[in-house]
């Protein structure tokens, strides 16, 4: 994928390479538009430990329900997601609009292993929003992950890391509609 702010996002298969050092090193977990955190229980349900977690979301209510969503998690894996992993969970910007390459470079550490989590705003996709598409307020939100994405695959390699491992999702592409 080639954006017109320049640069790519390597969308090459990282499989062979992640799987061994997640499970053997642990995962740095990021989850911009974090919502309920299901990111990182996917990983935990998974048997990989979360060496750092960190989360963004600009809803108040989803900061809420992520400081006991975390406490939850930890009791259910305490083997997997130790209280240093999240202790700093919300410390960052919780709007994405606030990362900057900068910011994204002053995250990664050598030695880590990422894993990006994200699912962007949907109101302008789904059938019953606006229509408009990627072009619309809220879903083009997706062109800062994109962004987000790229820096953090520049930060791991030039940290030395392995490939970035990345799921996105938007619930509004499993559905099959035309709107008026």
């Amino acid at each position: 994928v080639t954006l017109s702010g320049g640069g790519d996002v390597d969308t090459a298969c990282c499989a062979r390479t992640f799987f061994p050092w997640a499970y053997k090193t642990g995962v740095v977990v990021f989850e911009p538009f974090g919502g309920l955190g299901a990111g990182l229980e996917m990983v935990l349900r998974q048997g990989v430990r979360v060496s750092r977690y960190l989360y963004a979301d600009v809803s108040p209510t989803a900061r809420s329900v992520i400081v006991y969503r975390l406490a939850a998690l930890q009791q259910r894996y305490p083997h997997l997601l130790e209280a240093t992993a999240v202790q700093d969970a919300l410390a960052g910007p919780q709007d994405v609009y606030q990362y900057t390459e900068d910011v994204i470079f002053s995250m990664v550490k050598p030695n880590e292993q990422w894993l990006l989590v994200a699912g962007w705003e949907c109101q302008d996709l789904s059938a019953a929003g606006s229509g408009e598409g990627l072009q619309g307020k809220r879903s083009s939100s997706y062109y800062k992950l994109v962004d987000m994405l790229r820096w953090l695959q520049a930060a791991a390699r030039e940290a030395g890391n392995p490939a970035v491992g990345y799921v996105v999702e938007n619930t509004a592409f499993q559905f099959n509609w035309k709107h008026p």
